[in-house]
Formats: C-alpha cells, sequence, structure tokens
C-alpha cells in the first residue's frame, strides 16, 4: 500500500513540476526571448533547452524558433524520437542547419544528413560541431529521381529552409548536385534505414 501510495506521489510530483516548467516557459521565458529576437543582428552561439548548442543567425526563421522555443518542431521531433527502435539508422533529408539531427542524434546509432545549400551545409557541420555529434554523416547533396546538377533558388528573406529547385533559372539561382536516393545510400553502404 504504502508503495503505489510512494509512487502516486511521486508522478504527481513529476506531472505539477511538469505543469510549472511548462507555465513558466509559455508565458514568461519565451515571451521574452521574442522580444530579445528583434534586436538581435549578427551570427551567436545559443544555448538552447537540454543543453543543445546551435549557432543562429538573425533574422532567420528556424534559428528564432531555436532561440525562443529551444527547438523547431519539438512535439514532431519527441513523437518520432519516441518510436524510433533502438540503434536506429536515420535520414534528414533538407537536414537544414542540423535543427533534427542535432536534437535526434541520441536516439539514433547513425543520422544521414543530406542537404545541397552549401552556405547551409557549413552551419549544419558547425552545429554539429558545438554538439559533438560523431553519429551524424553530412552529405552535401539532394536527394532526387537522377544523378544531375539542377537550378536552386537561395530564400533571402530569412527562411533558408525555403530554399528549392527550380525548373528554369532565373535571376540568384545556382546549380547544385542530386542523386538518386537508393543508389546513393547502397553505394555508401546503408542498407537499412529507420525514418
Amino acid at each position: 500500500m504504502m508503495d503505489r501510495q510512494e509512487t502516486g506521489e511521486a508522478t504527481l510530483l513529476r506531472r505539477v513540476s511538469w505543469l510549472i516548467r511548462h507555465v513558466y516557459q509559455q508565458r514568461i521565458a519565451q515571451p521574452r526571448r521574442s522580444r530579445r529576437w528583434g534586436d538581435l543582428d549578427k551570427s551567436f552561439v545559443h544555448r538552447a533547452r537540454g543543453g543543445l548548442r546551435f549557432r543562429l543567425q538573425p533574422p532567420e526563421h528556424i534559428d528564432r524558433f531555436i532561440y525562443v522555443e529551444g527547438i523547431y518542431e519539438r512535439r514532431f521531433l519527441d513523437l518520432v524520437k519516441s518510436h524510433l527502435p533502438s540503434g536506429a539508422v536515420v535520414i534528414d533529408v533538407g537536414a537544414n542547419i542540423g535543427n533534427h539531427a542535432v536534437y535526434l542524434s541520441d536516439a539514433c546509432a547513425e543520422i544521414h544528413c543530406f542537404e545541397p545549400n552549401p552556405t547551409v551545409v557549413e552551419r549544419l557541420r558547425e552545429n554539429l560541431r558545438l554538439n559533438e555529434i560523431d553519429n551524424a554523416h553530412v552529405h552535401p547533396v539532394g536527394l532526387s529521381d537522377q544523378n544531375a546538377e539542377l537550378h536552386f533558388a537561395v530564400d533571402h528573406d530569412g527562411n533558408l529552409g525555403a530554399s528549392h529547385f527550380v525548373e528554369e533559372p532565373t535571376a540568384g539561382t545556382t546549380r547544385l548536385p542530386v542523386v538518386v536516393g537508393d543508389d546513393y545510400l547502397r553505394a555508401i553502404e546503408v542498407h537499412r534505414v529507420d525514418s
């Protein structure tokens, strides 16, 4: 009887503690960081909740989420993490600055990050280094149904994640490599992907 009561009390304390942290984050910490973000104008290293570190660049969209909320798409990533098998091999397509790879790295045996944009690749590599992640592999190519160099339009309006491949070149587009995903993974001897 005592053991059940102690377990119930411990569960209640955990829930109350979570609720207090959640309310503090939602009502005080995040609004304060959101206001501060508008005053930032140069790149800096940010230590997010959970000890994760990122080099952030105002006014980038994903960077703002990491600064304000601690990580981008936390609920989605928590769901993915909870369903990964032990020793998971994950591919992160359009890895951007490494938000997903950094967050999931401790739950994976390997993460293969595909990111064709050279500017973003450097930031991705730096964020992996800042977190001392050695199970993530950066592949500076896009995935496609063909091996080619395609026209790529970089978003310069504060959302590098909105950069994309285009059919026809326009002012400011560049050509970046894409590879057939299945063939490429086979060539680098990745024989299993869990997510």
